[in-house]
């Protein structure tokens, strides 16, 4: 038997406290010992490059804190091939044959812990076998410039802002080349006990831990671009609702803004796969369709009309003109029966004759605004245009962007809306979902507000259609629509389109708040 030295220095640098929380694998197993003394117990443990055995302790066999190893076998001077397990010839064996010549003969309680600690020995001897600490050059210097690279202290977000989106994929990026770089020098310098020691450890512990670069740069970029994902699919499930309450370029802006954030976040998303995953995956642009959909929704977001920018005629142009509306009225009169023959009496009700009138309601519009002549003393139904919107503050605001026309009143969420069909020449309803309004209202000298939660009216209004001349806009009713008060409006001179359907639909207004209790039935 080749007999091993062993350096007093070693066996002091092993003392268990030192490394009792630096250990691969521990088991109690039997070797052979000196002298011809036959198997002894021994507590092995692996110990980065070295196996370590003492004399078992008394707790669980485990060594005390201040105990020092019986001896040590470096991994790094064993034989790969002639490490092996002798069951075969001998039950529960198992040798580790140095480079000198040296064999250790050990024993195991089962072939299930030879086959467990073979092949962490056999692995770790494969890896040390072109590895030696010399070829690690200044490991001091070269810990210091990762250290700078990849420090202790670097602070991943879980969240990633458009503005500073470029900013982290850089950073990112420094973070994984520096990693991949330095990576398999740390996982060299991690195998030698003599170098692991001190800073160094903390910091290769670190590194190759739960806490290090690469978990948590994984764990920073999924939390990141899921965000981003969710940001990407969320706005382009949403963007066809964005017009439904935002009419004017004013209204667009928080839109516009968010949509340019979206297109920021797709090229960095696939930015950051690009530039941070390059050399593992061949990667494919995500989003394509998306940004080409936002880019697109930007245009004609951008491109909407300001407030300011909705006017009638131009400065040489003087937009004046009347409206006048047709309409029937009926009323019940008493029947003469003494008068009348039997046909005629069989012709009409017992109790009354039903009599329908043609009348007409006259409007007129003048400089912005549009007015009804008979009631244009008391001042009621005054309707004055100014940047996108007809007031009245009694029946509430119109909006019009020369494309989409919606009556609101501040004290209920119900609205009216028709769109513009330059194609038709109509006004087309706008059918919203049905549900339930809020309505505010003032009772009493007092004047407290009152709230009252109704149904929206379920009415579904006609259709309106211009003549070609512009001088007719006659109700369309098909299907379901109700018919309205009007049959048609007669136009002369030059009225807007806005204006038009104020009046066509000036009682369905009055109508809608009487449904709200926000007017009264003799105000309408």
């Amino acid at each position: 038997m080749v007999k091993v030295e062993r350096k007093k220095d070693l066996l002091k640098w092993f003392l268990f406290s030192r490394i009792k929380n630096d250990i691969s694998y521990s088991t109690l197993l039997k070797k052979t010992g000196g002298n011809g003394k036959g198997y002894l117990d021994r507590y092995f443990v692996l110990h980065r490059n070295y196996i370590i055995y003492y004399k078992p302790g008394k707790t669980d066999s485990k060594p005390e804190d201040n105990q020092e190893p019986q001896g040590y076998i470096n991994l790094g001077e064993c034989v790969y091939e002639e490490t092996k397990n002798l069951s075969k010839t001998q039950p529960l064996t198992f040798q580790i044959t140095t480079k000198i010549g040296r064999v250790y003969y050990i024993k195991a309680k089962d072939d299930k812990t030879i086959e467990t600690f073979l092949f962490l020995i056999r692995s770790r001897i494969q890896t040390l076998s072109n590895l030696t600490i010399q070829s690690l050059g200044n490991t001091e210097e070269n810990l210091k410039n990762i250290s700078n690279l990849l420090p202790r202290s670097m602070k991943l977000p879980d969240r990633v802002k458009p503005d500073s989106a470029t900013k982290w994929i850089m950073e990112m990026s420094s973070y994984y080349e520096s990693y991949r770089e330095w990576e398999p020098y740390l996982m060299k310098l991690d195998q030698f006990s003599e170098l692991c020691h001190g800073e160094t450890k903390e910091y290769v512990d670190w590194f190759v831990g739960s806490e290090g670069p690469r978990l948590s740069m994984i764990r920073c970029e999924e939390l990141v671009l899921e965000n981003w994902n969710e940001f990407i699919k969320k706005t382009n499930s949403e963007i066809n609702t964005y017009e439904e309450t935002r009419f004017f370029n004013e209204d667009f802006q928080d839109i516009i803004k968010h949509l340019k954030n979206m297109v920021l976040l797709i090229d960095s998303y696939n930015l950051y796969m690009r530039q941070c995953h390059h050399k593992t995956v061949k990667y494919v642009d995500k989003y394509l369709e998306e940004k080409s959909y936002f880019v697109q929704q930007l245009d004609k977001y951008s491109k909407m009309p300001t407030m300011s920018s909705i006017h009638f005629g131009s400065h040489l142009e003087q937009v004046q003109g009347t409206i006048k509306g047709t309409y029937f009225t009926t009323t019940h009169q008493e029947n003469d029966i003494d008068s009348k023959t039997n046909s005629e009496q069989e012709q009409t009700s017992s109790n009354g004759i039903v009599e329908s009138r043609e009348k007409y309601e006259e409007w007129k519009f003048s400089e912005n605004c549009l007015i009804n002549v008979d009631n244009e003393e008391k001042g009621q139904e005054h309707w004055r245009f100014s940047n996108g919107f007809f007031r009245n503050e009694r029946l509430g605001d119109v909006m019009w962007n020369n494309k989409t026309w919606v009556w609101s009143h501040p004290k209920t969420d119900y609205k009216i809306r028709f769109d513009w069909d330059s194609v038709s020449n109509s006004f087309v309803y706008f059918q919203p979902r049905t549900t339930a309004s809020i309505s505010i209202s003032l009772h009493g000298s007092q004047s407290k507000l009152s709230f009252s939660k109704k149904p929206h009216p379920t009415t579904v209004y006609a259709d309106w259609r211009l003549s070609k001349n512009n001088i007719l806009l006659h109700s369309v009713v098909i299907g379901n629509k109700s018919k309205p008060m009007f049959i048609d409006l007669e136009v002369q001179g030059i009225v807007p389109l806005p204006a038009m359907l104020i009046v066509a639909m000036s009682y369905h207004i009055k109508e809608a708040l009487e449904h709200f209790n926000l007017l009264s039935p003799t105000q309408k």
